[in-house]
């Protein structure tokens, strides 16, 4: 019996939501507004530090999109990445690049 992969099991999210008898939603319930990878934002609960962000990702144990990345601030040599909610880092205005966060795919457009 062969081992499953986990491309074999995964089912896109769209599927699952018409399997189990609902509408589609929208292409926008289904994008998040986010802050692209290489850019830059500002960390509301930490006294608006400049962050730089350098992933965007589901988080399934709080349920919502968070940042991987660290402070401008932040030594060289420290190689911690800081975790933030996505709701938590604010975009600025004509320095942040934007993108929108795919949930069916996990990418970035």
């Amino acid at each position: 019996m062969a081992i499953p992969t986990e491309e074999s099991i995964k089912l896109p999210l769209l599927k699952v939501i018409a399997d189990a008898g609902g509408e589609l939603p929208p292409k926008k319930a289904i994008e998040k507004r986010v802050i692209k990878p290489g850019s830059v934002g500002l960390a509301i609960r930490n006294d608006n530090q400049e962050y730089l962000v350098e992933k965007v990702f589901y988080n399934p144990k709080s349920g919502q999109l968070c940042y991987s990345g660290r402070y401008i601030s932040q030594q060289a040599n420290d190689t911690c990445a800081v975790i933030w909610p996505i709701s938590d880092v604010a975009e600025i205005p004509g320095e942040s690049n934007i993108g929108f966060y795919d949930y069916e795919t996990g990418e970035i457009t």
